[in-house]
Parts: C-alpha cells; sequence; structure tokens
C-alpha cells in the first residue's frame, strides 16, 4: 500500500493518500492524526526545543562570550511606549511554558544531561497539554454543531426560532 500526504486545496487540511481507497475511514484528517501517522512533532516544539538547547549552550559559555553578554544584557532608554523585548525576555515565556524554573537555570544548564532531560520533560508536558486543549476545543465544537436548538417553537409547524421575534415573523409569513 502506498500511502503519504498532500494539501487539499479547497479545505487546506493534509489529506492522506493511500493507494487502496477502502482503507481510508474518513476525508477529514486533523493535525495530530497527521504528526502521529508521520511520527514528527509540531513546528512550535520543534522551535521551542531548538530555543532551550541553545540558551543551554549560552549559559554554559564564559561569561565574557558575546552571547552569554548578550544574553544577561539590559536595553538603554528606547523609545516611548512598550518597551522592545529582548531574547532574555522571550526565554523567560518559553521557560514558563514549558514549567522549567527560572530560579534553577544556571544550575540547570551547567549539567548537560540533567538540562536535557529538564526540557524534553517540559516540552513532553507541553505537547500534552497542548494536544488536550485542542482536543477539547474540538469537543466543543462538535457539541455545538450537534446540539437541539433552542428557543420558541411554532405552534402550527413545530418550527423552532431563535428568539420571539423571529416567532413573529415566521407566524407572520405562514
Amino acid at each position: 500500500m502506498k500511502a503519504g500526504f498532500h494539501i487539499d486545496d479547497t479545505s487546506r487540511r493534509w489529506k492522506p493518500i493511500i493507494s487502496d481507497a477502502s482503507k481510508v475511514s474518513s476525508a477529514f484528517v486533523d493535525g495530530i492524526e497527521i504528526r502521529e501517522t508521520a511520527k514528527i512533532e509540531s513546528i512550535e516544539l520543534l522551535l521551542l526545543q531548538r530555543q532551550l538547547r541553545w540558551l543551554g549552550h549560552v549559559i554554559r559559555m564564559p561569561s565574557n562570550r558575546l552571547p552569554r553578554r548578550l544574553l544577561y544584557g539590559e536595553l538603554l532608554l528606547g523609545p516611548v511606549g512598550r518597551p522592545k523585548l529582548r531574547y532574555s525576555d522571550r526565554i523567560k515565556s518559553v521557560l514558563r511554558k514549558c514549567n522549567i524554573p527560572e530560579s534553577q537555570l544556571d544550575e540547570l544548564a551547567e549539567d548537560r544531561v540533567l538540562w536535557s532531560l529538564t526540557c524534553a520533560t517540559g516540552l513532553k508536558n507541553l505537547a500534552a497539554a497542548a494536544e488536550q486543549a485542542a482536543s477539547d476545543r474540538r469537543a466543543r465544537r462538535h457539541v455545538a454543531a450537534t446540539a437541539t436548538p433552542a428557543g420558541p417553537a411554532c405552534p402550527h409547524c413545530g418550527r423552532i426560532c431563535a428568539l420571539d421575534f423571529g416567532l413573529s415573523s415566521h407566524r407572520q409569513a405562514i
């Protein structure tokens, strides 16, 4: 059986290419199923993994190296308004997403194995939370789509209207 993926232009979703049409169970394939089939992570997780790996590398550098000085550097007076985000601000948000404590950052990053395990655990928890949130959103959409409409019903034909105003308009049309 030949398998692969292509983008369907009408729905902008990835759809499977399978030579045997009887093996396809449905036309819609969501992103989680595609990533599981292809055995890849989401692009956000890959970017976060690279950022955390680079952060560990920079923290282990000597303090006189430019990347390390930039990581811990401060901005001078900037333009009026919201301050510009620094690389360290972005890293703090990544650490919060992955539940890595900022207070122990230097100690964790000094040991390569411990840093790698900490990052992998944080990213795994983040991926699980993201998949759970996606499945919750999907379930809410399906419940909303299959829910029975509530509102006033026409006594003549049984049509359910959203509002009393719609019911009165419907009665005038009958």
